[in-house]
């Protein structure tokens, strides 16, 4: 199997396990139900955008080896673009625009993430 081959295998899984865990998780109240659907449907969203991101990457790399042609290289990677792009706006709209605040605290999420393993930052 070559690593075109593993990267459909594994973002399947990736899929199949996000759905598992949805199904199996369970829901309490109203406002948890609302949330846990929100999250959801964030999670198919990230899940689609990862999905396009191979695509394009697979789309580079079949016009590298020859596999698609100047005019479907060019229509195949405008098509996979502009969904990757409604998908990216989607999620912004659900997670809201990304303001000093909300950089800052990803900023610090990362550092302690990252000074847990100790690295230094």
């Amino acid at each position: 199997m070559g690593p075109d081959q593993i990267a459909p295998i594994i973002l399947f899984a990736v899929l199949v396990a996000g759905g598992l865990y949805f199904i199996l998780r369970p829901l309490g109240s109203a406002q948890s139900r609302e949330r846990a659907r929100a999250e959801g449907r964030r999670v198919r969203l990230l899940e689609r955008k990862a999905a396009l991101v191979q695509l394009l990457r697979d789309i580079e790399f079949d016009k590298r080896t020859g596999k698609l042609s100047e005019d479907d290289y060019v229509a195949a990677k405008e098509e996979a673009e502009a969904q990757a792009l409604e998908v990216m706006l989607e999620i912004e709209s659900l997670e809201g625009p990304w303001t000093t605040d909300r950089v800052e605290s990803e900023i610090a999420s990362m550092r302690l993430r990252l000074e847990s393993r100790g690295r230094n930052v």
